[in-house]
């Protein structure tokens, strides 16, 4: 994402780090005890400005950039300062979701025994499919992944340092070349989308031929790809499966990218005078990859719906267990991008609504449904005696509730 070439002052980026940063003003409504993550994320924010400065001696004199570790933007995006400075911002929450992707990818590929390459683990099985589900279902539904990543291979520390290196070197590269999505009055409305398109694409060009010339001919160079290549394909797998796609004409979608990547590593290899036998590590993670999308497809269900499994971890025996719903709930509120929230709440509630009225329509009764529908009443009471951010979200929530109780089929949600 690049921000627009209008150069800010150091005043103005404190602004912009202040509005991108978590709003917990709903949870707060709910009673959250905000939780300290600080040093965590200050972790996180440190290696990421270690990486940064690995890049800036393959760049142009002089140039500094740092990054900032925020949670209100989808990905990634830059600003050139006035003193000269590149500031970087990356969500949190799509750094936890691309170790996840960069974890389960790396996991299934296996050294050949001479060491030639790489083979593909075919087999995905139940913990797999799972563990896939509840990182892609999760990240969709709420915008926090559903997991966490203990002890990395060495493989899978290093992709995601070059995933990382790839999403750095292409803000850095809109920021050196000063792209705009400003409207260009010289281009017709459709020609001056293909310019901010074709802007993405060059960012992925440069960017790839940054990582690659820091990485050098001893240095795991092959990395340089298969990072660039997890990080598109997971793009690519938010894109796919969100029922809250972007209709942008700027960004190209992530498979077109990922397609044009990995058709052109040979050229890059050649360009950056790499001569080694040419790896078949980007191809045999993307049959990897490709085989883990097959095995969610067949098994729709395995996308993990966190909201429905807390509906019936607090609606078990029949009852609403209401402190437990409002505790988790205001939990996501103070951790995960509001507005998604507080859509998925309000789809799942529209959903539970048509359910009770086909129920109604036939005679029967589901007590557990209408305990969990009780349990969205109640949310909707609380916000909406709350402050204005948490009266808007609870409007919101019956917004979504309204169309997705009335809507029959997939292509109308």
């Amino acid at each position: 994402m690049n921000s627009g070439s209008a150069v800010i002052t150091r005043r103005e980026l404190k602004e912009i780090l202040y509005i991108c940063r978590q709003d917990v003003s709903v949870a707060d409504t709910l009673g959250y005890d905000q939780a300290d993550n600080t040093v965590y994320r200050s972790k996180i924010n440190h290696a990421l400005n270690e990486i940064a400065a690995s890049l800036l001696p393959h760049l142009p004199a002089g140039l500094q950039c740092e990054v900032y570790v925020v949670d209100n933007i989808p990905a990634a995006a830059t600003f050139n300062l006035s003193d000269g400075c590149q500031a970087v911002l990356i969500a949190y929450h799509f750094i936890r979701f691309l170790m996840g992707t960069v974890h389960m990818l790396t996991g299934g590929l296996l050294p050949k025994d001479d060491g030639s390459g790489y083979y593909v683990n075919w087999t995905v099985d139940d913990q797999e499919r799972k563990y896939f589900g509840r990182l892609l279902g999760a990240y969709l539904e709420i915008g926090v992944p559903g997991l966490d990543v203990n002890e990395p291979s060495d493989l899978e520390e290093q992709t995601l340092v070059a995933a990382l290196e790839f999403v750095i070197a292409h803000e850095i590269v809109h920021g050196l070349e000063e792209d705009t999505l400003v409207i260009n009055d010289h281009l017709t409305g459709f020609q001056d989308y293909g310019r901010a398109r074709a802007q993405e694409f060059r960012a992925d060009r440069r960017a790839l031929a940054l990582v690659l010339s820091r990485r050098g001919e001893h240095n795991w160079p092959e990395l340089a790809f298969l990072g660039a290549e997890i990080c598109l394909l997971a793009f690519s797998w938010l894109e796919q499966f969100s029922l809250l796609r972007s209709q942008s004409l700027v960004h190209p979608h992530s498979d077109t990218r990922l397609l044009r990547v990995h058709l052109e590593e040979p050229a890059f290899w050649r360009a950056a005078g790499i001569h080694l036998d040419m790896s078949d590590l980007t191809a045999a993670m993307l049959r990897r990859a490709f085989r883990l999308q097959a095995a969610i497809e067949e098994r729709p269900e395995e996308l993990w719906s966190p909201i429905n499994h807390l509906l019936g971890q607090c609606t078990s025996d029949g009852m609403s267990n209401s402190d437990m719903f409002l505790s988790v709930v205001s939990l996501w509120f103070a951790i995960a991008p509001t507005d998604l929230v507080a859509h998925s709440l309000g789809a799942i509630w529209g959903s539970a609504i048509r359910m009770r009225d086909e129920d109604s329509r036939i005679g029967q009764t589901d007590v557990r449904l209408l305990a969990q529908l009780a349990l969205f009443d109640l949310l909707y009471e609380r916000l909406v005696d709350g402050r204005v951010r948490a009266i808007s979200v609870a409007y919101e929530m019956a917004r979504v509730r309204d169309r997705v109780a009335a809507e029959t089929t997939l292509s109308s949600l």
